[in-house]
């Protein structure tokens, strides 16, 4: 799901036309889902994807109401573009997350029978106790979400490893989690932002 007017959906561009490129031969489909809003209508995407001609080599789809919105992004308590889904071959959700944060990742993984739907269930609970945590400012227990995640998903574990470490005045061991965070792959240094 992406907007015209969502920076980060405009920096994920790249990622989503290098997954077409690496995975579309190997039964990958890349389809990015633009919903109407306020400051983004059929004719802002179109005029957009236009503007971008080869930049964009996967397909692109609108949805003028909030149908698709609804059934995908509401449904999974998502709020905000940018967000991927990764279905699998048997119809199940796989993953969900910004394109930019793992999702090459996720497919390779998928593909090489790595990957299951329940392994994104409990990577995706874990980041509900990391976010709960945050939310009530118990950083010692976000932190523990974060590091049993880090051992799944490492470049995000870190990332929110950071987030904590930061809150727990553990300025040095923070460093190193963002250093990590960016060896594991998340080389989008916005992903210690979030």
């Amino acid at each position: 799901f992406w907007a015209t007017w969502c920076a980060p959906s405009v920096r994920a561009i790249e990622t989503l036309a290098s997954v077409e490129k690496a995975f579309s031969g190997r039964g990958v489909v890349v389809v990015g889902m633009s919903v109407a809003d306020p400051n983004n209508d059929l004719e802002r995407v179109r005029r957009f994807v236009e503007e971008r001609k080869g930049a964009m080599p996967y397909a692109v789809a609108f949805d003028e109401g909030e149908t698709t919105w609804t059934a995908w992004m509401t449904a999974s308590g998502r709020k905000s573009v940018s967000t991927a889904f990764v279905v699998d071959r048997d119809g199940r959700i796989a993953w969900i997350g910004d394109p930019r944060r793992g999702l090459e990742k996720v497919l390779e993984d998928l593909l090489a029978g790595r990957w299951t739907a329940e392994g994104a269930r409990r990577l995706a609970d874990l980041e509900r106790r990391f976010e709960g945590h945050a939310r009530a400012e118990e950083w010692t227990a976000a932190l523990a979400s974060a590091e049993e995640l880090a051992g799944l998903l490492p470049h995000r574990g870190h990332a929110l490893r950071y987030h904590a470490l930061l809150r727990l005045a553990r300025g040095a061991d923070a460093l190193s989690a963002a250093r990590a965070s960016i060896d594991a792959g998340g080389d989008d240094p916005a992903t210690l932002l979030s």
